[in-house]
């Protein structure tokens, strides 16, 4: 994959987390995907990877006939190299899930993906699609979360996964009462680009008050907390933080 092709699926992704974070309206990201999108598919126009994001551009669009086609193409192709891209097969079988309305279509789409993740344990991104057709984790917030840090513990280092793990944590915060190496990347993630709010702030200060050991990011955790809520305490929990490094 060129640099050019990097840079734009880096841009694709951030633009979903800006619309997502309502930082951007929905209008403007279709709008500003679609240029990027197109971009990709010119740059990689023998590569399957921009047709399914093009094709998944089209469903948001609800542009439901076009979007047929597409996958139509992108099933002959995969007929013939879906052994050698799972991952695409994996994200072709999602898309055609968002283009039906028929449970019964969307378990057995499940049950493939699993044996696709079964059979590549190390593609990550099987795993996310199927945090999305999965009907048993549906309504089951602390599962999803707990799918989510397994998908971590694997290898993912996705934006994407720490925007989800965001989205959950901030309707429950109390899932905080663990803190292990995802939870601090996920901290730094919504301190650094999501944002943080007063719910999460509050509970994780009064953890983060409680370390007796120093590494830098929790430097960082606890100085994102200030700035949400700041707080003599807080002021004076960071002090000794930096002292203690």
């Amino acid at each position: 994959m060129s640099k050019v092709s990097t840079r734009l699926q880096a841009k694709v992704t951030k633009l979903y987390m800006d619309m997502r974070l309502k930082r951007i309206s929905k209008l403007n990201w279709m709008m500003e995907s679609e240029k990027a999108v197109d971009a990709l598919r010119q740059v990689e126009h023998a590569d399957i990877i921009p047709e399914l994001f093009y094709a998944h551009l089209l469903i948001t669009k609800e542009a439901y006939e076009a979007v047929e086609e597409v996958l139509e193409e992108a099933a002959e192709w995969l007929r013939a190299n879906s052994h050698k891209a799972p991952a695409c097969h994996a994200y072709y079988l999602y898309l055609t899930t968002l283009t039906k309305d028929d449970e019964a279509y969307d378990e057995r789409v499940t049950v493939k993906l699993k044996e696709l993740s079964l059979k590549n344990p190390e593609l990550w991104q099987i795993q996310w699609l199927l945090f999305y057709t999965d009907r048993s984790l549906a309504g089951k917030p602390l599962e999803q979360y707990h799918y989510l840090k397994r998908m971590f513990l694997k290898g993912c280092r996705s934006p994407l996964m720490y925007l989800e793990a965001r989205a959950l944590l901030e309707r429950n915060p109390t899932f905080l009462y663990e803190f292990s190496e995802f939870e601090v990347q996920l901290m730094v993630f919504m301190i650094r680009q999501a944002g943080m709010s007063n719910r999460v702030s509050d509970i994780l200060a009064d953890y983060m008050l409680n370390r007796t050991d120093y590494r830098y990011l929790y430097l960082v955790i606890m100085c994102g907390c200030y700035e949400v809520t700041p707080s003599k305490r807080m002021l004076e929990g960071i002090c000794r933080m930096m002292v203690l490094g």
